[in-house]
């Protein structure tokens, strides 16, 4: 058979290439990872990298170092005495007795607390819960009349009982 000058080139090229592909393969060993490559492809070697997602997650600690304890949780926070305050305004709104009282969260009221009209007497007469505080007032209902409110402006605020909503925030459903 007889070759033109091109294709002997190409030849003796490929058989030069073939050649320093063989002497320098003994000389490096190759990866494991390489020989699974060239074996059975690029998608065996991602599933060998990869964690498959059945598969528990490995510790990022070192090994022998000490094991993180969780925080412990915040105490609960301690209920101080009720509050007595006054009632600075009193209004009907949509047909309720709404209420100003002269103490706000600066004075330890929080919303939800709940709390009494109180007689010159001490007798504790209706309830109310406070729907909003904010700076030294917080506001509320009462299922009471204006008369009887002006004529009892004191209040009590319950914060003795008071049990905060606990935050829902970051907590997975």
């Amino acid at each position: 058979m007889i070759r033109d000058g091109h294709e002997s080139r190409r030849v003796a090229r490929r058989t030069a290439n073939g050649a320093t592909r063989a002497r320098s393969a003994p000389d490096q060993p190759q990866h494991g990872l390489l020989e699974l490559q060239q074996q059975l492809g690029n998608a065996a070697v991602t599933r060998l990298l990869q964690r498959a997602p059945r598969d528990r997650p490995q510790s990022t600690d070192a090994p022998g170092a000490p094991k993180r304890s969780r925080p412990r949780p915040k105490p609960p926070k301690k209920q101080g005495p009720d509050i007595r305050a006054r009632v600075i305004k009193a209004d009907i709104v949509e047909g309720k007795t709404r209420i100003v009282i002269g103490s706000g969260p600066e004075q330890g009221v929080e919303l939800g607390m709940s709390g009494r009209l109180v007689d010159a007497k001490g007798t504790e007469l209706e309830g109310f819960t406070i729907d909003k505080a904010e700076g030294r007032v917080s506001f509320g209902f009462v299922d009471a009349i204006l008369d009887r409110v002006r004529a009892n402006p004191q209040v009590i605020i319950k914060a003795s009982t008071f049990v905060p909503r606990e935050s829902m925030e970051g907590k997975e459903f």
